[in-house]
């Protein structure tokens, strides 16, 4: 009889555990979103670690054992108002420098870890992860303020939260991805560009992105109309089908998963966008259930013949009004032209369909989030979190209306800890991105050159345009953090607005060996690494080109180059004011102590080249799933 009760007790307690854990045909989802995660999170930590010192060693372009202020004890407190785990490097018996490199292998292994094994993706890993990224934000400056970064540590508090309730994870990050697609959408248009207005964007955007792959000189020279159609098809697809996300109905949220999914491909295959359009991807991937992955049960959506009826009648009326809101914004002449019926100045139409989303978007997702709600411990546990993460993306939601921003933050000023949080953890942000098409008249480029032996070398980046012969390789998902802020130097118009440009000239010229590897990709041969352990660079200078993508059927070359303009005139150690400079900013070569092991570590894998040290490990954990 005490046998008897011992079986009944397990297998009701098995049946509470099932009911925590089930999530009404995500389940496969949830858990291939964690696995893809970690793939992404490995990518990150990867391609940070093997520049570190480079860009932030004593002997980097932005040094950072000196800049953060070191807590003498292991205070939780201290972190809960700065979290940020370098403040306590010193504590640990490492330089920030070298905490850097601890919390990036280890960030790698967990992460690697996490991507093959199953038991290891929860809630207490996530947390590692993210807590590893957001103390390398922190400290990282110029070289981390990119939008990827900040979505990043956006979903891996989202993958915390998959983790302990996959109903609530899978809604926030299709809410995620609603903001970032709809937003980058309507900025485009908010911003007045001329070339979004005029359908010409891509006319110039595959020459002019930071760093295109191989494909894109090819794409550029895709017929005008193709090009048109695509931006109008951007379009329909941020600011039209991304809605159908929230969609009741599951076959339109499969569809506009699949939707953006392509389209994110697309995007890859033409520039090298890092981790960015894997992490899209994947959030487009939310959008699916088992069922559609073939696996689970077979539920059906209806009890019967009237219930099918009224679902397909709803999704025709949800399609024809999309259709109908589509064709109200674009025209289509009989001769093929097409482009807005609207025109920059007068965005009465755009604000039109802003409002007509924000606050009917926000019931829709309050709604989707209360009734994926279950009384169970988990849930239960997950609540407040998600509550606080969906009210806080409500902020930067409604950055595109202020007046309305200004409603929410009035409504919420009883409850300061909400932005409080926000901000302190970088819980949410807004997102946006190409507002403006750079690169219109030609891509603007800085070329360092290097004096040697009285003779002027142009430095080869690994992976930006110099040489008009060379075209840029594939890199991603490793972000090339020195050759992107490049990109960005070239916007400005003048060197005062980059003063991490006048170090990298200083590093040059001091033969920082640190920075020297920013130029090598291990593997791939570029000039500069025939000459700089041989002979002393006397001098630095810096041009600014236009590039333009040459004609195929001209020139055997890549790129053609014009408008010739000084950037940074000639330099040396000679000259007094740089020496001054060197001082106040204490920039002189240190000979420093690195950890043996870490040393050891860096030594072995500088052999390999970032990008594909990435996709090796890649490979190799999918084997691991397969064996494990």
């Amino acid at each position: 009889m005490a046998k008897h009760d011992n079986i009944v007790r397990k297998t009701k307690d098995e049946e509470d555990s099932e009911a925590e854990t089930s999530s009404s045909g995500i389940d496969r989802v949830a858990e291939l979103t964690l696995q893809g995660a970690s793939f992404i999170f490995f990518a990150a930590f990867a391609s940070i670690y093997f520049q570190i010192p480079g860009l932030y060693g004593p002997n980097g372009l932005l040094p950072v054992d000196e800049l953060i202020p070191q807590k003498a004890e292991l205070d939780p407190r201290a972190f809960w108002e700065d979290p940020n785990l370098f403040i306590f490097s010193n504590r640990f018996g490492f330089t920030v420098t070298e905490f850097m490199e601890v919390l990036s292998l280890l960030g790698m292994v967990i992460s690697g870890t996490m991507s093959f094994l199953k038991s290891a993706r929860n809630a207490s890993g996530f947390i590692l992860l993210y807590v590893f990224y957001l103390s390398i934000y922190r400290v990282g400056q110029t070289f981390m303020h990119f939008q990827w970064d900040i979505m990043l540590l956006e979903f891996g508090v989202l993958c915390v939260l998959l983790s302990i309730s996959p109903k609530q994870g899978i809604f926030l990050c299709r809410w995620l991805l609603l903001r970032l697609l709809f937003h980058s959408g309507y900025k485009k248009l908010e911003s007045g560009c001329p070339t979004w207005w005029g359908l010409t964007a891509l006319d110039w955007h595959f020459e002019s992105q930071c760093i295109p792959t191989p494909l894109a000189y090819y794409a550029h020279h895709l017929p005008k109309i193709f090009l048109k159609l695509s931006v109008l098809l951007t379009y329909i697809s941020q600011m039209g089908i991304v809605l159908l996300v929230l969609s009741p109905s599951r076959r339109l949220r499969i569809f506009s998963g699949w939707v953006h999914i392509l389209h994110q491909i697309g995007i890859l295959a033409t520039g090298n966008y890092n981790f960015f359009n894997l992490l899209t991807i994947l959030l487009g991937f939310t959008c699916f259930d088992d069922k559609h992955l073939g696996r689970g049960k077979q539920k059906k959506e209806g009890s019967g013949k009237c219930s099918r009826i009224f679902a397909a009648l709803f999704e025709i009326a949800q399609l024809s009004a999309l259709a109908y809101g589509i064709s109200k914004c674009i025209f289509i002449d009989s001769d093929g032209d097409m482009g807005l019926l609207e025109t920059a100045e007068d965005q009465s139409k755009l604000k039109a369909v802003r409002d007509l989303v924000l606050l009917p978007s926000t019931l829709v997702g309050f709604l989707l989030l209360v009734f994926s709600i279950k009384l169970t411990r988990k849930d239960l546990l997950a609540l407040p979190f998600s509550l606080l993460i969906f009210t806080a993306s409500l902020k930067h939601f409604y950055d595109i209306d202020r007046d309305l921003q200004q409603k929410l933050n009035d409504q919420l000023k009883p409850f300061p800890q909400i932005a409080d949080l926000d901000e302190r953890f970088e819980l949410t942000h807004s997102y946006g991105l190409f507002r403006r098409m750079t690169g219109v008249g030609g891509r603007p480029e800085v070329v360092v050159e290097v004096e040697v032996d009285n003779d002027y070398f142009e430095l080869e980046f690994p992976y930006k345009p110099t040489s008009l012969e060379r075209s840029c390789p594939w890199c991603f998902p490793h972000q090339p953090r020195l050759d992107w802020q490049m990109w960005f130097a070239a916007l400005a118009p003048r060197i005062e607005y980059d003063p991490w440009l006048i170090t990298l000239a200083i590093r040059l010229l001091q033969d920082s060996t640190d920075v020297q590897d920013l130029f090598h990709n291990y593997g791939r041969r570029v000039d500069y690494k025939k000459f700089i352990h041989l002979r002393k660079v006397t001098a630095v200078r810096m041009f600014k080109y236009k590039y333009h993508y040459t004609d195929p059927e001209k020139s055997k070359n890549i790129w053609k180059r014009s408008e010739k303009t000084v950037h940074l005139g000639r330099i040396t150690l000679k000259n007094e004011g740089l020496l001054g400079f060197i001082e106040k900013q204490n920039l002189h070569i240190k000979n420093y102590r690195i950890d043996p092991t870490l040393h050891g570590i860096r030594s072995y894998m500088k052999r390999f080249a970032p990008e594909k040290f990435i996709w090796t490990c890649f490979a190799t954990f999918l084997c691991l799933c397969y064996w494990i």
